[in-house]
């Protein structure tokens, strides 16, 4: 699998369970919107991506 496929792949990843963790963190209380701007995206999808490879 070329590299572009597999950041594309942990980027729709990365979306789903955002919108999931919004919904069970803390109860519900913060939107996906709120929990994005308290995680590094481009830092997670580069440590996933570096696991992967390994």
């Amino acid at each position: 699998m070329q590299r572009v496929e597999l950041i594309d792949i942990l980027q729709q990843g990365y979306e789903l369970a955002l919108k999931k963790a919004a919904l069970e963190a803390f109860e519900g209380r913060y939107e996906t919107e709120e929990l994005a701007v308290m995680v590094d995206q481009e830092e997670i999808i580069a440590k996933a991506l570096k696991l992967i490879q390994q």
